[in-house]
């Protein structure tokens, strides 16, 4: 949620310079970026969903005094909700065979919190790596969950677990958005001092910029392409191509801003949120 709303005051504050040049002073435009490159966010919380798994262990298993056991027909309830096993508990006995046997294959208790573990640690390990651990490997917190669930022992987990790797993609994805912010920021300052806009993003360093930010896809310095009322900043992309920030939209996605939606009310009542073009 922190993330979302971030996105959203950047993607304003990038409207509110793409099309309003001289509305913010320079004093507002610095304090913007004081701000937005403040701290935050270091480490992802998840003492929630940790809490939540555990509450899951403790309604689907059985507790042998030593953090172990076994699943429960309340577990089972649970795991047929989750749509695990749906497709097999019906009131035909062979499919209650099937249920049967895939029940006995999921593991104990104390396995499916040690795997979890191992998830939650794989999680903290790759949150601190970065953009290199992207741009080197897959996601290997996700191939696990997704390994393990496909052996039938810790399918829950696949289930009950978040999207680890997503998690920390949205996060990545946050960094680049806010490098991506400064650097726009520290660009109409440059055009207002020096009359116009900065050729590359060393232009900008060290009086504009702290320091130079990094594509993900690269890991060299970020780019941007100058042109007459704006500056483009971008990442070269999974492709590597420098097509000046031009993007095809079927093999990546655009981080600039989006189109401004409105409310658009539907007939029963229905509220939703639709571009203002439509």
């Amino acid at each position: 949620v922190a993330i979302a709303i971030e996105h959203l005051a950047i993607d304003t504050v990038s409207e509110m310079i793409l099309e309003h040049l001289d509305a913010l002073s320079d004093d507002l435009l610095v304090h913007l970026a004081h701000t937005f490159g403040a701290p935050r966010l270091d480490r992802i919380p998840f003492e929630g969903e940790e809490i939540m798994f555990d509450d899951f262990l403790q309604r689907a298993f059985t507790d042998n005094g030593n953090g172990d056991g076994y699943l429960t027909n309340e577990g089972l309830e649970l795991l047929d909700e989750l749509n695990i096993l749906s497709a097999m508990v019906t009131d035909g006995v062979s499919d209650t065979i099937i249920a049967g046997a895939a029940i006995a294959r999921i593991a104990s208790r104390a396995e499916q919190k040690r795997m979890a573990d191992r998830a939650y640690a794989r999680l903290r390990l790759e949150e601190n790596a970065g953009y290199g651990l992207y741009r080197d490997t897959p996601q290997a917190v996700d191939l696990m969950v997704t390994m393990i669930a496909d052996e039938g022992r810790y399918r829950p987990l696949h289930y009950v677990l978040p999207a680890l790797g997503k998690v920390l993609t949205t996060k990545l994805e946050r960094r680049a958005r806010v490098e991506a912010v400064l650097v726009g920021i520290a660009s109409e300052l440059y055009r207002r001092e020096t009359g116009g806009w900065p050729a590359s993003v060393a232009d900008l360093h060290p009086r504009y910029l702290p320091l130079i930010p990094e594509d993900p896809a690269t890991g060299d310095p970020i780019s941007i392409n100058p042109g007459e009322r704006t500056v483009v900043v971008y990442a070269l992309g999974p492709d590597g191509d420098d097509d000046g920030g031009y993007m095809d939209p079927n093999l990546e996605r655009d981080m600039r801003p989006k189109t401004r939606g409105g409310l658009v009310e539907r007939p029963g009542g229905r509220i939703l949120l639709a571009p203002l073009a439509q």
